[in-house]
């Protein structure tokens, strides 16, 4: 009998609706934030760097000159709001992390 419980409620327990998921932010946080919160975002920005510039790269070998602007390049960036880009160098920054 109680086994039968048991596995009742844990099937009761995995057929739960699971939590909603936050909306994405646009900016990370900030550097000064706690590291178990900021974390995350220094490293999705560290992608989105590592991103841009591939591309950035790919596309001034191919064409030889760069892009106008990131939304040119079709690559999907968690915070695109969060980078500087200057066309005539072709470099890109973090606004939070400019150390990368």
């Amino acid at each position: 009998m109680v086994m039968r419980r048991f596995i009742w409620c844990a099937l009761w327990l995995s057929c739960a609706k699971p939590a909603a998921e936050a909306p994405p932010r646009a900016q990370p946080v900030t550097p000064d934030t706690p590291l178990h919160l900021a974390k995350p975002d220094e490293a999705k920005v560290q992608l989105d760097l590592a991103a841009a510039r591939s591309a950035i790269a790919q596309k001034q070998q191919i064409e030889g000159a760069t892009p106008p602007d990131l939304s040119s390049l079709g690559v999907k960036l968690y915070f695109p709001a969060d980078l500087n880009y200057d066309p005539t160098t072709g470099r890109v920054s973090s606004r939070t992390y400019p150390q990368y």
